[in-house]
């Protein structure tokens, strides 16, 4: 495991995301409520996007394509491929459930840095 250090601080807060490629990994950065967040970019249900995913007011991303919804912090998934109505729980059935995987962050000196492993 080795820490990578990626940007200033300021640069995150100013464009609140921020998605990049650390080691063969696809990493999405977040700014949300004065807190940095690293998560894998896709969503595990179908490797779509999550770049412009929603962020609800308990900490949780919504994949913008099938309304998968999993927590920032530990990454758990809260619901599971229900968009669109109908057609969505039965591609939430090509794979069952899967969790985010979560990046730990620090920030030294106006600095992130994440952890790779």
């Amino acid at each position: 495991m080795a820490w990578k250090e990626v940007m200033d601080l300021t640069q995150l807060q100013q464009h609140v995301r921020f998605a990049t490629v650390l080691e063969g990994q696809k990493i999405l950065f977040i700014w949300h409520q004065e807190q940095v967040y690293a998560i894998q970019s896709q969503c595990p249900h179908l490797k779509l996007p999550l770049t412009k995913g929603k962020i609800t007011e308990e900490g949780d991303i919504i994949c913008p394509f099938h309304k998968s919804e999993f927590n920032l912090t530990t990454g758990k998934a809260i619901c599971w491929s229900v968009w669109p109505p109908g057609i969505g729980p039965l591609l939430g059935k090509i794979s069952k459930p899967k969790d985010l995987k979560i990046y730990p962050t620090k920030v030294v000196a106006g600095k992130i840095s994440v952890e790779i492993n």
